[in-house]
């Protein structure tokens, strides 16, 4: 029905919002019914009409929400078929949900720290993948995974830091 409202009236922002969540929707379905393929294909479909609508407003925080939640979707799916794609998907969830956040959006810190943890969980699929392969050492995986950890640890202690200089500023 939202696809048929969508091409009568390819104008209209909100449809064409509504018909991206529909596609999202459907892909959590079908992922959840194990039908990957197919939920790839609806999450392909939600972010790029949810890109199409960030272009034309950026400063539209519920579509750069979408993409974010889009690429979020899109990378947790691939992550067990395809991980390098997995995780630019997850990379790029978690930087826009970053910038969300340090626009002052306090919901979105639980978000981002979720964005974080995909990566990481991606990146950690990907190097076992590569170890399997003969391509990386033991050592090397160890070295990578230690590092994102500390990584993440960083931008969470920075974050918190950058929170509580905000409130004794305003407070």
């Amino acid at each position: 029905i939202l696809q048929r409202l969508s091409a009568a009236a390819p104008d209209d922002t909100g449809l064409r919002f509504l018909l991206g969540i529909s596609h999202g929707k459907v892909g959590w379905t079908l992922e959840h019914l194990g039908l990957h393929g197919a939920a790839r294909d609806e999450y392909e479909l939600g972010l790029a009409i949810h890109r199409r609508l960030q272009e034309l407003d950026p400063a539209n925080a519920d579509w750069r929400r979408e993409v974010a939640v889009g690429h979020r979707r899109l990378g947790l799916v691939l992550s067990k078929s395809e991980p390098a794609a997995a995780l630019r998907h997850l990379r790029l969830a978690a930087e826009a949900l970053a910038c969300r956040h340090r626009r002052g959006r306090r919901g979105n810190r639980r978000l981002a720290a979720r964005a974080d943890d995909d990566v990481a969980v991606a990146l950690k699929l990907q190097l076992e993948r590569l170890l399997e392969r003969g391509l990386v050492s033991a050592a090397s995986v160890a070295t990578a995974k230690a590092n994102e950890q500390e990584a993440i640890a960083a931008l969470r202690t920075a974050e918190a830091q950058r929170e509580l200089d905000a409130q004794s500023a305003s407070g």
